[in-house]
């Protein structure tokens, strides 16, 4: 299992969020991440991932930029608004296969 040690975050198993909405994407980030050892929790339902999100403490949350309605930026600003913790890769989903 990959762990993650540095000043703030303690060894342990690296943790990852997708928040995606098309499901072949979904699918094929959580496959090559869990085969490199990552817990992965997803969220298609971006309206109602905020609070199981920070429940599970991920040390980096992927998010598609083009979720409807300015989506992915509204997921990062929520995300930032509540902890100064989290990293947040943006991902277009236009360059998944």
């Amino acid at each position: 299992m990959p762990k993650c040690s540095g000043a703030n975050i303690p060894e342990r198993e690296f943790r990852v969020a997708v928040v995606e909405e098309i499901a072949d994407n979904i699918y094929s980030l959580k496959s090559v991440l869990q085969s490199l050892g990552y817990k992965v929790l997803s969220f298609a339902a971006f309206s109602s991932y905020l609070e199981p999100l920070l429940q599970f403490k991920p040390q980096i949350v992927i998010v598609d930029m083009m979720l409807p309605a300015d989506g992915g930026y509204r997921v990062i600003r929520s995300i930032r608004s509540r902890t100064s913790e989290k990293s947040c890769l943006s991902l277009p989903s236009r360059l998944l296969p």
